[in-house]
């Protein structure tokens, strides 16, 4: 989709939750979720790290392949929840059809249940059809 979903260029966005305001920025730079509420900067606990400063940080030791983009605060599940090498995944959540992929070309969960597109609510920004 549009560029345009990017707020702030340079910064990795979740275009399919509701927008909120860019004041919930609070490290400009960093892979930050502008939809989620702001929490202090303390949850970062491995600077340098893809982290999302909203979420309870838990051991690094949940990294389980080094050098992929993963979320730290999940519990570790087997890589075998990887379906589409090579694609941004989350390996700690189960795996699911790929039909589960609405807009191939997007950046998509495809662990999640699928659901209409009519769930973009901001037409034109990178946006999760899983969502409400």
């Amino acid at each position: 989709r549009p560029l345009a979903a990017f707020k702030t260029p340079g910064c990795l966005q979740d275009p399919w939750l509701p927008s909120r305001p860019l004041a919930v920025f609070k490290t400009p730079g960093c892979l930050q979720d502008p939809w989620l509420p702001s929490r202090p900067l303390a949850a970062f606990k491995t600077p340098g790290c893809l982290q999302d400063p909203w979420l309870p940080s838990r051991p690094l030791a949940a990294f389980k392949t080094p050098g992929c983009l993963q979320d730290p605060w999940l519990p570790s599940r087997p890589l075998a929840a990887f379906k589409t090498p090579g694609c941004l995944q989350d390996p700690w959540l189960s795996s699911r059809p790929l039909a589960a992929f609405k807009t191939p070309g997007c950046l998509q969960d495809p662990w999640l249940p699928s659901r209409p597109l009519a769930a973009f609510k901001t037409p034109g920004c990178l946006q999760d059809p899983w969502q409400p």
